[in-house]
């Protein structure tokens, strides 16, 4: 199939220029929740976790919690247990029950030893992860920046979605919107009712090791693994046809055979009159975001390797000190005896 759209490129949608730039505007700063009736605890969690990329909000309750919580956004809640009035796992109970808030991470402390702590129940009420007092300042960073850094790439990747959304919403009906196509930094192509290519860009065609120009000869579909072709063409089928937007995670190996984790985000290409005359397609590369995941998982399995050295090595401690106060203990024993 020749590349050319022929009359199909001219009634591309409007304002591609717009969808495909990016806002350059400063992102908002992750979100801490420091909630505690001790002020003086909630003092000391501030000045161990104030930094220049976050923002911390202290309050002494969990109804104080709850109504930050109406309107903010967190990237991870500290929630001491024994609050006055509801306590810490009735809090907990109410962020999980709200749709906006139940997926923001908990993270309880407790200054009950780790043998009382009802851990089972703090986990039923949804949180996280358990900090015991008296805090050891670095488990505590350890664990809130790995929540803290997970926000701002989960942040990060929902921008570039709506910028993606915005861009397949706002092609322009012109030759410059072709142009702009041509040079998107994302691989992106538009299709016809019958899923077959019109236009890809030059990243299209780079990353899948093609010469520019020739994707419309070679459809997608080829370069993908047998298991993701019918999600391929199944997703473009429901954005022609009934008009949704869908996302699909897929594989393409290039002609040199490498291999491209990537999400396709698929949505309707609409004519003038509003009636869909096709699909856009934008394929984001996920290679740097899944290397990101893969590092948050291994500093928590480190994390959690850590703290049980520093669990064991907190018991040795413990029982040189209880033999030594045996030993006192005898010392003063034969002293005693000895006069």
């Amino acid at each position: 199939m020749n590349m050319s759209m022929d009359g199909s490129k001219s009634n591309l949608l409007s304002n591609m220029d717009e969808a495909l730039s990016t806002d350059d505007g400063a992102a908002h700063k992750p979100s801490l929740l420091l909630v505690d009736d001790n002020p003086q605890s909630l003092l000391a969690l501030e000045s161990l976790l104030a930094a220049d990329d976050r923002v911390v909000v202290k309050v002494q309750s969990g109804e104080e919690a709850l109504k930050h919580l109406l309107d903010g956004d967190y990237s991870v809640i500290l929630l001491d247990i024994k609050l006055t009035g509801i306590d810490g796992y009735e809090t907990a109970g109410l962020i999980r029950a709200r749709e906006k808030t139940r997926d923001v991470p908990i993270i309880f402390l407790t200054s009950y030893n780790k043998d009382d702590a009802d851990v089972v129940k703090g986990y039923a009420y949804g949180a996280v992860d358990y900090i015991f007092k008296p805090i050891v300042p670095e488990i505590l960073a350890s664990k809130v920046n790995v929540f803290v850094d997970l926000y701002k790439k989960t942040r990060d990747l929902e921008r570039k979605n709506l910028e993606l959304e915005r861009a397949q919403h706002e092609l322009v009906r012109s030759k410059a919107a072709e142009t702009l196509i041509k040079h998107a930094p994302d691989p992106l192509f538009v299709t016809d009712l019958g899923a077959n290519i019109l236009l890809a860009n030059n990243a299209a065609c780079e990353l899948l090791g093609l010469e520019p120009d020739r994707l419309g000869y070679d459809c997608l579909s080829r370069f993908l693994p047998e298991d993701e072709v019918g999600q391929f063409t199944g997703a473009l089928r429901d954005v022609t046809n009934k008009g949704l937007s869908r996302n699909v995670k897929l594989h393409p190996r290039s002609v040199l055979g490498k291999v491209t984790p990537t999400t396709l985000n698929a949505s309707a290409w609409r004519g003038a009159d509003g009636k869909i005359i096709g699909a856009i397609g934008i394929l984001r590369d996920m290679t740097e975001y899944n290397r990101v995941l893969r590092d948050l998982e291994q500093s928590q399995e480190k994390l959690h390797d850590k703290i049980k050295d520093l669990e064991k090595f907190e018991e040795v401690v413990v029982g040189r000190e209880l033999k030594m106060i045996a030993l006192e203990k005898e010392l003063k024993a034969l002293k005693g005896a000895v006069t």
